[in-house]
Parts: structure tokens; C-alpha cells; sequence
């Protein structure tokens, strides 16, 4: 497949395809994984460039942004690159400490509330969208959220109904739930009446 990167001409090899989702796939490419759309052209560039755009414009840590808008030869936007996060073996996931998803969790808590100011939802988040290693918790795919669902002004810390949502779904992630310190961190902090920030760390934190 031939595309354009920073006005590259790029050959991505099918060989190299690492996923794929409802309308994209996404492949390994020089250290990155570059997501490429199913339906893309000229009805699509405006919305693509300021979904793109508008995420690139953030600095997240847990949220993996687009780097770089991927081309056809046409200059239609069809996908764009990101940093390419490796996960653990899901039997790992079950032994990681405590304290790791406590500090984890909060954290996502406060980027997430990062793109509600933002304009920018946390939306479509389900297990195969989050990743997680040793270093910490990454959600992908962030192109698929909401974007200008709600005024900047609507979306402050007592309004986190799609950040329960987003730590609800890591519910999932793990097939041992008895066992795991993920589902026992989110039963302690009993998360869908969390309401705020605020509250979330001083559960966390008792």
C-alpha cells in the first residue's frame, strides 16, 4: 500500500497488519502504528483534519494521540500514525499491583477530564481499546470519541459520566476477575457513583 507521511512516499507491506477495527486497520510501520480508514475522500478530509488536528493539539500520557496524518496520492487524509504500545499477557494483568491501577485510573480520570474541556467526549471505549503493561494504562483509538457533544462550559468535574463509563469497561479486560487487582481497585473505589475528581482521589487515597 503506498501513502504519504510528512510528503513521504511510504510503502506499508499487508504483512505487517497488527489489527483491526469497525472502520480502520491498523499496521506496524517503523517503530509506529499507522491507522488507516475504510472510507475515506473528499467527503471525508474536513472532518478527519479537525478530528486530527484537535488531538494532536493535546499533550496525554494515557491517551494515545495522533502524530502524524497519513495521505493517499490524491492528498485525501486516510489515517494517521501513533506511538505503538505493547501489552502484557492478560495473566500478568491479574498480579500487577494495586497501587499501579490506583494511580493509573486516577490519572486517566484527569486526562479524560483534559478532552471533556476540550469539547472532546471519551466515547467507544471497550477492552480491545485499552492496553496495558508494565509502564501503565493507554487508551487508542482516541479519534473515535465525541467531538463538540457538550459546550466547554457543560463539562467540569461533576459532569464524568463517560470517565465511569471508560473505567467500567476495564472491568473486562481481565478473564479472572476474582483474582485480579484491577476489578478489585474499581470495586473498592465503587465507581459508578463517583462523581468527581476530587472524590475519586479521596477514595483512592483513604
Amino acid at each position: 500500500m503506498k501513502v504519504f507521511i510528512n510528503n513521504e512516499e511510504i510503502n506499508i507491506d499487508e504483512s505487517s497488519k497488527i489489527g483491526l477495527g469497525r472502520s480502520s486497520y491498523v499496521y506496524l510501520y517503523n517503530k509506529k502504528a499507522v491507522k488507516i480508514y475504510n472510507d475515506y475522500g473528499e467527503k471525508t478530509n474536513e472532518l478527519y483534519n479537525y478530528r486530527l488536528a484537535k488531538l494532536k493539539s493535546l499533550k496525554l500520557n494515557h491517551f494515545i494521540l495522533p502524530k502524524e496524518i497519513v495521505y493517499d496520492e490524491s492528498s485525501n487524509i486516510i489515517g494517521y500514525t501513533m506511538d505503538y504500545i505493547k501489552g502484557c499477557d492478560g495473566k500478568i494483568i491479574n498480579y500487577l499491583d494495586f497501587n499501579f491501577f490506583k494511580k493509573n485510573i486516577l490519572e486517566i480520570y484527569k486526562e479524560a477530564l483534559i478532552l471533556s474541556k476540550n469539547n472532546i467526549l471519551v466515547y467507544d471505549v471497550f477492552s480491545a481499546n485499552v492496553i496495558i503493561n508494565y509502564k501503565s494504562i493507554y487508551i487508542i483509538d482516541t479519534d473515535g470519541f465525541l467531538f463538540n457533544s457538550y459546550k466547554g462550559a457543560d463539562i467540569n468535574e461533576e459532569v464524568l459520566f463517560s470517565l465511569n463509563i471508560l473505567i467500567g469497561k476495564l472491568l473486562n479486560i481481565t478473564p479472572n476477575k476474582k483474582n485480579s487487582n484491577i476489578y478489585e481497585v474499581l470495586k473498592y473505589t465503587n465507581y459508578k457513583r463517583i462523581k468527581t475528581v476530587s472524590d475519586f482521589s479521596k477514595k483512592l487515597t483513604k
